[in-house]
């Protein structure tokens, strides 16, 4: 059984307004192909680069913040398939007054909700809430930053003709549930004890017994 949404009038009017304001502007005609996708590639170096920093400084709880921020997105990303697997909705293409305009090509894939979106939030998110609980301001500064590349990526997505509004807005909620779900004591310590404990121990071996390096 499928869901078939449509985009309401107030979604269609600011999709076809933020399209013709970015075609008439040669910088963000350019512009926006780049930011619709670009902030989704810094994601793993950043992950990376917590757990490096928590190998080479002996810093458990860097580890543990990669992990937890990797499976809310991941677990995000896995909520928002569901979705897909029983909503139908169109892109926004056949809907933008010129062909010309469609600044993005995409898969033939369903637009709601967005996966960029989903993606973005759960990773800014579960950033905050790592930052609030265990009192690192580092994580609470750079989930602005990921806050903002989330919006700007999201724009950029309604403005190229490649999501609507809601599935934006859509994402936005999705990507903000999981965290917290993850975040909650029992279950993190669910996951601590059979998922990051055994991968921490795994990246151990290997880095003694393969690199070398203790």
């Amino acid at each position: 059984m499928f869901l078939k949404l449509t985009e309401p009038e107030w979604g269609k009017k600011f999709l076809q307004f933020a399209n013709d304001f970015v075609d008439k502007n040669e910088f963000l005609s350019k512009t926006i192909p780049i930011t619709a996708d670009i902030f989704v590639f810094t994601y793993p170096l950043y992950l990376i680069y917590l757990y490096i920093y928590g190998i080479f400084n002996k810093d458990i709880n860097y580890k543990y913040a990669s992990l937890y921020i990797f499976f809310s997105g991941v677990s995000s990303m896995f909520v928002s398939q569901m979705f897909q697997f029983f909503v139908i909705k169109d892109r926004p293409e056949d809907h933008i007054s010129s062909k010309k305009n469609l600044i993005l090509e995409h898969l033939p894939d369903i637009s709601f909700p967005s996966d960029h979106m989903t993606l973005s939030i759960a990773i800014a998110t579960s950033s905050l809430l790592w930052g609030i609980k265990r009192k690192n301001k580092f994580f609470i500064n750079i989930s602005f930053l990921l806050f903002i590349f989330a919006f700007v990526m999201g724009f950029s997505r309604i403005a190229g003709g490649i999501h609507w509004p809601t599935d934006i807005i859509a994402g936005f909620f999705l990507g903000i549930l999981l965290p917290f779900v993850l975040i909650n004591t029992k279950i993190f310590n669910f996951f601590k004890r059979f998922i990051y404990n055994p991968l921490i121990k795994l990246q151990e071996f290997i880095f003694k017994h393969i690199f070398k390096i203790n």
